[in-house]
Parts: structure tokens; sequence; C-alpha cells
């Protein structure tokens, strides 16, 4: 991958060592999975005047320092036009200069700084507006030679580039499922699944008329959701692959189990969303682009959320199934895993991660097992008394559901009611407005505080008259959504049948001892009545973790002379780890040379918003001796190791 740049410490092989550690990391027999350098990917945005950032001021030119840094960081993809606000409204010849004026990032001004960088780019084209002869001229104006032929690749000649971009991965859409964001007296536009598979097929056959080459992705959303099941009825077998996003919540946990769970909650939604995607579509070559992934916006910024992403990139490298992965996103004040303008600007701990991951990454990922003692020998913790007098406690006994937010049932386009006799809920969506259900929800308090439990959602539901649409309800912090960004939801029912669904929401660490219980809607919007019976909130006693705070990814280079092992500590103390080197497959070294670097910081939250320098890629001193790598690692901290 790139380059140590002048960062590393280089260690010589001594004569002998103590093979004592807490920790033995070790590789495993297995077949290794070749490395696709688009996924470590990042989002570009296509809105925001100068880019928020990423512009030279007042200038369509992409700052030569963001440049360089992107090739430091060493990324494989670049995404455009970034998310909702770039997709919805995207029109390619405005944003290429061929329709008025763009402040913002151009399409050739990103085409160029994707070379410029060395990433593949991946491009987003609108599903709410624009033809398919608009998309194919898109693939033309970027693939096609510029010849008598090709009129619009002519367009881009004039424009000064005459060779073809060869552009070759193209989305549909970006979260299509949940509608556009309504705003400037523009109401919200709702798209049904079935026309949104429908639309697909015209749009891809269309651009792969103007070049059979490329590849376009069809967005999908939470697995067993009507959206999913009717795009998939129609398009499952032939889209060319297939878009999901995720983001997590990584807030502040003061424990060994609390601060440990953060990542193993992580890696088993992660990896869980993953296979049951692959099984959803079922198709065992599926292709999956996980074209948004972070942390949620309060939480992003610190150390904890770069290591939390950095496993989230072993995760994703290590699934065959995955083609691309883009983090949300580079550059500005908000997510951006770089800050500031003009010649001031500073990576955040998520940067650094990724330059971490880039540069001890090769060619082919090699599995790799831990053994740690400690954590096999750890007892499960007590239960405190609360929680322990909370099992067995339905905390919806008696729930009602109601507005939000001041509504009525005249403004709302809803109405609720309860039967007392045999506790069913019972919902009635009065017109077909989209979005006109997040307001009905409950309010369920007096919950033990913070994340001492987790809480089980479940209920059976059914829906009459509601012209193929699905209902789910989702389980938020009873501060709401916008202020926490932490929910979880039960899947989506559409049947006439009663369907038993439940979740199990991990809460945050500062909740108040509430949650909100809200409906929401797959599709545009239709009336029709949903009834809800058996509804249950119970405590769900938390586990303690058995796993080691030690993940690792091991990587050979082609040839055999090289190879990387990066190591995460996910502890809150330091650990020692041996490591064999003689015991990779496959690499045929001797007189072995290792590089080595630490990412860490003064605390587990440390961030680089007050000193660029709290959080950043340091040398590593590990000792190494016959061939085995000892190394204790700091707490909070990510560490790789290069074998030359």
């Amino acid at each position: 991958m790139m380059g140590m740049g002048g960062r590393t410490l280089f260690f010589v092989l001594a004569a002998s060592l103590a093979v004592q550690a807490d920790v033995q990391v070790r590789a495993l027999p297995g077949a290794g999975v070749a490395m696709r350098r688009a996924v470590v990917g990042v989002n570009h945005l296509a809105y925001g005047r100068d880019g928020y950032g990423l512009l030279l001021p007042g200038a369509p030119t992409v700052d030569p320092a963001l440049v360089a840094m992107q090739r430091e960081i060493g990324f494989g993809s670049l995404r455009y036009p970034g998310g909702c606000g770039g997709t919805h409204p995207f029109s390619w010849k405005k944003n290429a200069g061929l329709e008025g004026t763009c402040r913002a990032l151009g399409v050739t001004a990103f085409m160029d700084m994707c070379e410029r960088v060395g990433a593949d780019p991946i491009l987003g084209i609108s599903s709410h507006r624009g033809t398919p002869e608009e998309a194919a001229q898109y693939v033309e104006f970027l693939n096609a030679p510029a010849d008598d032929a090709h009129p619009w690749a002519q367009k881009r000649a004039v424009r000064g580039r005459l060779r073809p971009y060869a552009a070759r991965f193209f989305e549909y859409g970006n979260e299509t499922y949940h509608g556009t964001h309504p705003g400037k007296g523009e109401p919200r536009r709702q798209i049904r699944p079935e026309d949104y598979a429908g639309n697909y097929l015209k749009f891809r056959a269309a651009m792969k008329a103007a070049d059979p080459k490329i590849l376009l992705g069809a967005v999908l959303t939470a697995q067993g959701s009507g959206w999913n099941r009717r795009v998939l009825a129609r398009i499952g077998g032939v889209a060319d692959f297939f878009v999901r996003h995720t983001y997590c919540a990584v807030p502040e946990r003061t424990t060994e189990d609390g601060y440990l769970s953060l990542f193993l909650d992580r890696r088993r939604d992660l990896e869980k969303m993953l296979a049951d995607q692959v099984a959803e579509i079922g198709r065992p070559d599926a292709k999956l682009a996980i074209t948004e992934f972070n942390a949620t916006l309060s939480h992003h910024r610190t150390l904890s959320a770069a290591l939390v992403n950095l496993e989230t990139l072993m995760v994703l490298a290590a699934d065959r199934h995955v083609v691309h992965a883009d983090y949300w996103q580079f550059v500005n004040e908000a997510f951006g895993m770089v800050r500031g303008t003009t010649g001031n600007f500073v990576k955040r701990p998520n940067a650094w991660a990724f330059e971490l991951y880039a540069r001890y990454t090769l060619d082919t990922l090699l599995p790799v097992g831990v053994d740690d003692p400690q954590a096999a020998a750890r007892p499960q913790a007590a239960l405190d008394p609360e929680i322990a007098a909370a099992l067995g406690r339905n905390f919806a006994e008696g729930v009602r559901f109601g507005y939000g937010g001041g509504k009525r049932t005249t403004d709302a386009g809803t109405a609720t009611t309860y039967a007392y006799d045999d506790g069913t809920h019972v919902l009635r969506f009065l017109d077909d407005r989209a979005m006109n259900f997040f307001h009905l929800q409950a309010r369920i308090g007096n919950l033990p505080k913070g994340d001492r439990c987790n809480w089980k959602v479940s209920c059976r539901m059914r829906v009459e008259d509601m012209a193929g649409e699905d209902v789910n309800l989702d389980v938020t912090d009873g501060r709401g959504w916008t202020a926490t960004h932490s929910a979880a939801a039960l899947p989506s029912v559409g049947s006439p049948d009663w369907i038993a669904v439940s979740t199990v929401y991990r809460p945050l660490i500062d909740n108040p001892g509430s949650l909100i219980l809200r409906f929401r809607r797959d599709g545009a919007g239709a009336r029709g009545t949903v009834f809800v019976r058996d509804l249950r909130v119970e405590a769900v006693a938390r586990e303690t973790p058995r796993m080691s705070p030690i993940v690792g990814q091991l990587s050979v280079g082609n040839g055999g002379t090289s190879a990387a092992l990066l190591l995460i500590n996910r502890s809150l103390s330091s650990r020692d780890v041996l490591f064999n080197i003689n015991h990779i497959p496959g690499f045929t070294g001797r007189g072995v040379v290792v590089s080595s670097e630490v990412l860490t910081g003064p605390n587990a939250y440390a961030t680089n918003e007050e000193n660029p320098d709290t959080v950043k890629l340091v040398p590593f001193s590990p000792t190494v001796r016959t061939g085995c790598l000892k190394a204790t690692l700091p707490p909070h901290a990510a560490v790789a190791f290069r074998f030359e």
C-alpha cells in the first residue's frame, strides 16, 4: 500500500526472547482474502460553497494540501456527490459546469482529484430526478472517447480532458427508501420500492448501453424491510451490487467491560448485517458497497470512535462480498475526519486510523487467532439490585401512543386508540401523506438509568388496507433521535396476519431512564390500520464480555517477502502481546526488519479539537528476537508492525 513516510523506527532481530505474554496472537490456517483497496474509501460532497473547505476559496480548484493529505492517508476510493444533500438533487450537467454555475466540488474536479490521489471513484446519481438518457450521457461524458460518435465526450475534451476517465462504479440513489428531505418550500418526495426497482432497470440498461463495463448499485435498507422485499423481488438477481449504510454510537464508557462492549456490539452487529444482507439477497456472489459508515455526529471525533472505525475496516476488508466502503466524510467541521480551513487543516483521530490501516495492510489478508487466558477466566459480573429487580417486569404495561410535537389528529393525518379489553393498540393512517407517523409515540419512563442493562422490545403486529406498505416500531433514547441518534428498530410488518417481532436496544451510558417507542412506515405512505398486541419492554442483563480486548489483522504482500500485523487494544489498560513471525503462512522473509507505529492518546476519548497533536501516529518500540515479537500495547490504542 503506502510507503513508510519516515514515521517508523526499525528493529533488527536479536538472538533470544522469553515467550511469556498476557495474550498470544497467532496466524491461523485457511485461505487468504485478497485486499480490495476500495474498502479504504471516503465521501466527498457536491454541495456547500467551496466544497465545505475542499476547494480553494472562490475557485473551482481542490486545495493541493488536501490532495496531498488524501494521498498520505492512502485512500483507495472516493465517493461523490455524497449523501442525500448531494445525490437527491444531483444534475451532472450542472455539476460539470455545462448548465449554470457550480460553486461546489464539480464532476471533473472530483475525477481529476481521484487520479491525483490514486483512488477509484464511486459516483451517485439521483433516483428522484433525471432520466435514463441523462444518466447514459453522464457515462458517455466520463468514459467514451472524444470523437464524432460521442458528442458528450467531446464536451469533456473541450473542458480540458481528452482521455476518458473510465469510471466503473455508480449508485442509483442515496437512501431512497426514506424520501427526500423537505426544504425551501419543497415537499418531501417519496418513491415506492416497486417504482424504484423499475427505474433502476431502465437506468441500468441505458447506462450499460453507453459503457457495458459500468456497474450500477441498488439501495437497500435494514434486512426484512418491505423496501428490500419489494426491490429484491424485481432486481435481486440483476443488480450489479447493493448499497448499505451503517452508523454506530460510541458513547463514553468508564469500565473495562463497558469499554470492550463498544467494540463487541459494533462488530457483532456489523457481521450480522453483512451476513443477513447476503442471505436476503439470495445470491452467493452478491456484492455489497457500504458507502457510508461512521460513528454518530456527537461521538465521531474521539480516539475511541477512530478505533471502532478501524475495527470496522478490518471486518469489511475480511468479508469477500464487500467491494467498496466509504467513511462519512473527508473534510468539514461536522463529520469530517479533517477539520479546518485553507492552510490550517488538522487530522482528527479517524484520519490517523485510516492512515495506519492503509499503510499496514498488504495484498492478502490472513486469518488470525487470539489466545487470552484472562478473557476465558473472567467471572460473570453480579447484577446490581436495581437491575435484578427489573428483570421479568413489563415496563410497557398500560402504555398509550399519542402525538408528539403538539400534533392533533386533524393535522397529523393519524388517529390512535387502545382496546382495553384485549390490550390492542389500533393506529389509523387517515390519508396517504408521506412521513405522517413519527409523531405517533409512547414514552416509557422510570427505568434504571444508564447502560447497566439492555432493553428487549417485542410485540405482535398486523396491518390492514395499507396498499402493500410495511410498518415497524423504533425504540430510541428517551431524549429523542435528533438529540442522541441512538435507536433500534423492530422488523417491518406488512401482513394481515399477526407477526411476532422483537429487537434489543443498547442504551447510552447517560440514558436518563426513559425510552420512546415510535412508529415508522416504509415507502410513500398509504391509508390503513396497524394493530399491535402483547407489547413488552423488558430489561435484559448485560453479559460480561468473554472475548479478548485484543483483535488483529495479518496480511502478506505479493511474493511473500513482506508481512504486516495490525493490533487494536480495546481495553482501558495495557496488555502484553506475543506473536511468532516465523509462523506467518507464505512469508519467506529472513533477517526480518520490523517497522512499527502506534495510534493512541492521553485518554480513550481524546480529540484533536483543541490540540492537533493530542492523537496521532508515533513510532513504537517492540522487542523482537528469534522470530518472536513481544510488545506491550498501550491502553485504547492501535499498534502496527511491518516485517520485511
